[in-house]
């Protein structure tokens, strides 16, 4: 069979032979076998880059990642960026972890789904709860002397049904574990870093006493602009971590993932840079020990209004000049005009606001 060569215009010798409806393959061509084979030189010698593509017929899908899974992919990719290294824990615990992590023997979390042929005690329940899971990886990392451990995973919870027929509740959530060159603030600031990747803001931190996990003096939940809880982070209670052989402080947060994403601003708006100057102005206030500064803040921001552009704590002094049980917050509040140069009368103007709100609401004074 001779079949026309597209570049020089010849047929092309295959020593193939036709009779009738059969095709006759010289014996050493062993690697054509049917009649894909024969379609394929065919195709060679008239040309590949002749042969247009076309998508495939029928009811088919593109196969793409979900909007759950995309999402999950980038905030894979910023956890990794901040230095945090991802793993993957069983389903399977043991019911001792509740006590490791200091649950009250009442605590809802200690109703577990129990397996019926479990290869061992240690995975004898479905976990309620991811810190265990993340606390015995961390206590492993410390056993083999790794100094500096920053971990994150996001996994499954099962919560029984009350009907027990029916399957558990299964709830996806972000474990944060962190321990070494650390602190609460750092582990705040990658959370943060999280809330922006999700487009989310106006959210508030409020001090947690009553988790027996963590520690009642650094402990806080995120709580979003509509009420509902995002999750908790801080530093685990020092029983917690004497549990674990720990002789370091062990940081850790449980963030509710399914909420996250449900809560999640897809949207990213442009933002040009600013035409005019800023202003800052900084305050010194004495309040009491208990006064979270997340208060102070959302009055500064309040009594400012559209003029403040941010607002950040620099220091806290604690000591005999600003009495027993007392704290000194210093905070830097950014001021900036979208439509003018502000002069100095207008930073005036909002200082002695700020000032008639924090005393008013607060009973908060500059410090001496």
């Amino acid at each position: 069979v001779a079949l026309f060569c597209p570049k020089c215009n010849k047929g092309v010798r295959v020593g193939f032979k036709v009779e009738g409806d059969k095709i006759y393959v010289p014996s050493f061509r062993e690697d054509v076998l049917c009649m894909n084979d024969i379609a394929e030189e065919v195709v060679r010698i008239y040309g590949y880059n002749k042969i247009e593509s076309t998508g495939i017929s029928g009811n088919m899908t593109q196969g793409q990642r979900s909007l759950s899974q995309s999402f999950e992919a980038g905030l894979h990719r910023l956890l990794c960026g901040l230095g945090l290294d991802e793993i993957n824990t069983f389903s399977f615990i043991s019911p001792k972890y509740y006590d490791k992590i200091g649950l009250p023997k009442d605590s809802a979390k200690r109703k577990s789904v129990t397996i019926r042929n479990p290869l061992g005690e240690d995975t004898s329940v479905m976990r309620t709860t991811t810190l265990p899971s993340m606390l015995e990886t961390l206590a492993r990392n410390l056993n083999f002397n790794n100094e500096n451990v920053r971990l994150f995973e996001v996994g499954s919870v099962y919560l029984p049904n009350e009907d027990a027929k029916l399957l558990p509740a299964e709830k996806r959530v972000l474990t944060l574990g962190l321990y070494g060159d650390t602190d609460f603030y750092a582990l705040k600031g990658v959370l943060q870093n999280l809330l922006t990747l999700a487009g989310i803001g106006g959210v508030t931190y409020v001090t947690v006493t009553d988790n027996p996990s963590y520690h009642p003096g650094r402990c806080a939940k995120i709580v979003l602009a509509t009420g509902e809880t995002l999750g908790v982070f801080g530093q685990l209670h020092p029983h917690v971590a004497e549990n674990y052989s720990a002789g370091c402080a062990l940081f850790a947060a449980e963030i509710d993932f399914d909420l996250l994403f449900d809560r999640r601003n897809a949207a990213k708006e442009y933002k040009p840079l600013p035409k005019f100057p800023a202003i800052t102005r900084d305050f010194s206030l004495v309040c009491d020990e208990d006064l979270e500064v997340g208060k102070i803040e959302a009055v500064m921001a309040r009594a400012g209004g559209r003029l403040v552009e941010d607002i950040r704590v620099f220091d806290i002094y604690r000591g005999p000049q600003v009495g027993e049980n007392k704290k000194s917050v210093s905070l830097r509040m950014v001021l900036r005009a979208g439509d003018h140069t502000m002069t100095v009368d207008d930073a005036e103007k909002v200082t002695k606001k700020v000032l008639f709100l924090l005393d008013k609401e607060l009973g908060l004074t500059l410090r001496a």
